[in-house]
């Protein structure tokens, strides 16, 4: 039986979206797991847990990092930019908290990489840049030239950084 070149042309084309639906979809799930990984990994930094390592149950070489204990993960597959962006106040709350845990001042893209790890949603159309915009506007913390972001009112003596240090918070501005 011969098919018309019309609707052979119109399967080709379907399976054709099909397929690119099927790649779309798996880079969001790769995606999805990236941050899951990325949370994970954060959550034992902030925590103290020891992480281990163990082989994915499929039989892939690949390796999954997970805590001793079991953390129950709310997983959402809809868009990361249909979500509510975090309040101002709970953001700067936890950036305060990713930066206390390093230990030492982070640059924003770490930063972010870091805060939306833990789900935490920016927002806006370009959130690495509204991220950024955030960190600025937010008065408990300071910009230290070349280390990166630190809570205003803690010294951090190998950056040569003292709270009130007027010489200093002027070079930077008020934050």
């Amino acid at each position: 039986m011969a098919r018309c070149k019309a609707c052979h042309a119109t399967e080709v084309g379907m399976e054709l979206q099909i397929y690119q639906r099927a790649q779309e979809r798996m880079e969001q799930l790769r995606f999805e797991l990236d941050r899951l990984q990325a949370f994970l990994a954060t959550y034992d930094e902030l925590s103290g847990r020891k992480t281990t390592t163990h082989e994915a149950d499929d039989d892939s070489s690949r390796e999954v990092t997970c805590s001793d204990h079991h953390v129950a993960a709310e997983t959402s597959f809809e868009s990361h930019s249909m979500k509510k962006a975090t309040p101002q106040a709970e953001l700067e709350r936890i950036v305060v908290q990713v930066i206390e845990a390093n230990g030492a001042p982070l640059q924003r893209t770490e930063l972010y990489r870091r805060v939306t790890a833990l789900g935490i949603v920016v927002g806006g159309n370009n959130e690495i840049t509204n991220f950024g915009s955030k960190l600025s506007r937010a008065k408990c913390l300071v910009n230290l030239r070349r280390l990166g972001y630190w809570p205003k009112n803690q010294p951090y003596e190998a950056g040569g950084y003292k709270p009130n240090q007027a010489s200093y918070v002027a070079n930077l501005g008020d934050r």
